[in-house]
Protein backbone atom coordinates (compact mmCIF):
# COMPACT_ATOMS: atom_id res chain seq x y z
CA UNK A 1 0.00 0.00 0.00
CA UNK A 2 1.32 3.40 -1.16
CA UNK A 3 1.15 5.89 1.68
CA UNK A 4 -1.32 8.37 0.29
CA UNK A 5 -3.36 4.92 -0.14
CA UNK A 6 -3.33 4.63 3.97
CA UNK A 7 -6.19 5.27 5.92
CA UNK A 8 -4.35 6.69 8.99
CA UNK A 9 -1.86 8.98 6.83
CA UNK A 10 -4.98 10.51 4.90
CA UNK A 11 -7.22 10.87 8.01
CA UNK A 12 -4.01 13.09 10.04
CA UNK A 13 -3.08 14.81 6.66
CA UNK A 14 -6.59 16.18 6.76
CA UNK A 15 -6.93 17.06 10.48
CA UNK A 16 -3.71 19.51 10.02
CA UNK A 17 -5.47 20.88 6.71
CA UNK A 18 -8.56 21.30 8.78
CA UNK A 19 -6.59 22.71 11.74
CA UNK A 20 -4.59 25.05 9.30
CA UNK A 21 -7.61 25.97 7.73
CA UNK A 22 -9.39 27.22 10.95
CA UNK A 23 -6.04 28.86 12.07
CA UNK A 24 -6.29 31.09 9.34
CA UNK A 25 -9.94 32.53 9.69
CA UNK A 26 -9.03 32.91 13.81
CA UNK A 27 -5.90 34.12 13.73
CA UNK A 28 -7.07 37.69 13.20
CA UNK A 29 -9.32 36.98 17.20
CA UNK A 30 -5.30 36.47 18.48
CA UNK A 31 -6.52 32.96 19.28
CA UNK A 32 -5.55 29.81 18.27
CA UNK A 33 -7.56 26.13 17.88
CA UNK A 34 -6.43 24.90 20.94
CA UNK A 35 -7.86 27.65 22.75
CA UNK A 36 -11.07 27.60 20.66
CA UNK A 37 -11.58 24.20 21.50
CA UNK A 38 -11.92 25.00 25.03
CA UNK A 39 -13.79 28.22 24.49
CA UNK A 40 -16.59 26.43 22.69
CA UNK A 41 -16.37 23.51 25.40
CA UNK A 42 -17.44 26.19 27.95
CA UNK A 43 -19.88 27.85 25.94
CA UNK A 44 -21.47 24.41 25.85
CA UNK A 45 -20.90 23.27 29.50
CA UNK A 46 -19.80 26.31 31.24
CA UNK A 47 -17.64 25.56 34.46
CA UNK A 48 -15.83 23.01 34.08
CA UNK A 49 -12.21 21.73 35.95
CA UNK A 50 -9.11 21.63 34.48
CA UNK A 51 -8.81 17.91 34.75
CA UNK A 52 -12.93 18.18 33.01
CA UNK A 53 -11.69 20.04 30.10
CA UNK A 54 -8.80 18.12 30.02
CA UNK A 55 -10.52 14.83 29.67
CA UNK A 56 -13.39 15.95 27.47
CA UNK A 57 -11.08 17.11 24.69
CA UNK A 58 -8.41 14.38 25.11
CA UNK A 59 -6.04 16.50 26.05
CA UNK A 60 -3.01 16.46 28.70
CA UNK A 61 -3.49 18.41 31.97
CA UNK A 62 -0.57 20.26 31.50
CA UNK A 63 -1.72 21.08 28.22
CA UNK A 64 -4.98 22.31 29.01
CA UNK A 65 -3.33 23.85 31.97
CA UNK A 66 -1.06 26.05 29.68
CA UNK A 67 -4.13 27.08 27.37
CA UNK A 68 -6.40 28.30 29.91
CA UNK A 69 -3.70 30.68 31.39
CA UNK A 70 -3.36 32.22 28.39
CA UNK A 71 -7.29 31.97 28.03
CA UNK A 72 -7.33 33.80 31.57
CA UNK A 73 -4.74 36.63 30.37
CA UNK A 74 -6.57 37.05 27.64
CA UNK A 75 -9.51 38.22 30.09
CA UNK A 76 -11.92 35.43 28.16
CA UNK A 77 -12.19 33.39 30.94
CA UNK A 78 -11.82 33.16 34.93
CA UNK A 79 -11.04 30.64 37.66
CA UNK A 80 -13.30 30.54 40.64
CA UNK A 81 -12.90 27.83 43.15
CA UNK A 82 -14.99 25.00 43.92
CA UNK A 83 -17.24 24.69 47.04
CA UNK A 84 -17.00 21.14 47.22
CA UNK A 85 -13.18 20.97 46.62
CA UNK A 86 -10.57 24.09 47.64
CA UNK A 87 -7.96 22.29 45.79
CA UNK A 88 -9.53 22.82 42.45
CA UNK A 89 -11.44 25.59 40.08
CA UNK A 90 -13.64 25.62 38.12
CA UNK A 91 -13.03 27.62 34.83
CA UNK A 92 -15.68 29.94 33.54
CA UNK A 93 -15.94 32.42 30.54
CA UNK A 94 -15.88 35.79 30.84
CA UNK A 95 -18.49 37.98 29.36
CA UNK A 96 -15.95 39.01 26.42
CA UNK A 97 -15.06 35.13 26.14
CA UNK A 98 -19.01 34.38 25.55
CA UNK A 99 -19.09 36.94 22.97
CA UNK A 100 -15.70 36.04 21.23
CA UNK A 101 -17.61 32.52 20.86
CA UNK A 102 -20.35 33.41 19.01
CA UNK A 103 -18.29 35.17 16.57
CA UNK A 104 -15.75 32.11 16.26
CA UNK A 105 -18.34 29.79 15.91
CA UNK A 106 -19.34 31.65 12.69
CA UNK A 107 -15.42 31.23 11.45
CA UNK A 108 -15.46 27.39 12.65
CA UNK A 109 -18.80 26.99 10.54
CA UNK A 110 -17.15 28.46 7.65
CA UNK A 111 -14.36 25.98 7.67
CA UNK A 112 -16.80 23.26 8.14
CA UNK A 113 -18.60 24.29 5.25
CA UNK A 114 -15.53 24.07 3.09
CA UNK A 115 -14.11 21.45 3.85
CA UNK A 116 -17.51 19.17 2.98
CA UNK A 117 -18.17 21.01 0.46
CA UNK A 118 -19.70 18.83 -2.86
CA UNK A 119 -21.30 16.42 -0.03
CA UNK A 120 -25.18 16.26 0.74
CA UNK A 121 -26.61 15.66 4.36
CA UNK A 122 -26.46 12.13 3.97
CA UNK A 123 -23.01 11.82 3.59
CA UNK A 124 -22.12 14.36 5.58
CA UNK A 125 -24.06 12.33 8.63
CA UNK A 126 -22.35 9.49 7.54
CA UNK A 127 -19.21 10.63 7.42
CA UNK A 128 -19.63 11.65 10.94
CA UNK A 129 -20.92 8.60 12.10
CA UNK A 130 -18.09 6.50 10.76
CA UNK A 131 -15.60 9.01 12.26
CA UNK A 132 -17.11 8.50 15.23
CA UNK A 133 -17.05 4.67 15.29
CA UNK A 134 -13.18 4.52 14.43
CA UNK A 135 -12.81 7.40 17.35
CA UNK A 136 -14.88 4.65 19.67
CA UNK A 137 -12.67 1.43 17.84
CA UNK A 138 -9.56 3.52 18.92
CA UNK A 139 -10.47 4.66 22.28
CA UNK A 140 -11.38 1.26 23.37
CA UNK A 141 -8.43 -0.19 22.14
CA UNK A 142 -6.22 2.62 24.44
CA UNK A 143 -8.16 1.82 27.42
Amino acid sequence: MKLNESFGYIINRTARNMKKSLDAEIKRFDITTSQWSILKLLSEQDELTQVEIAEKLSSDKATTGSVIDKLANKKLVYREQCESDKRAYRICMSPYGIELVDRLSYEAVKCNKKALEGFNENEVQQLVEYLHRIDNNLNKEAK
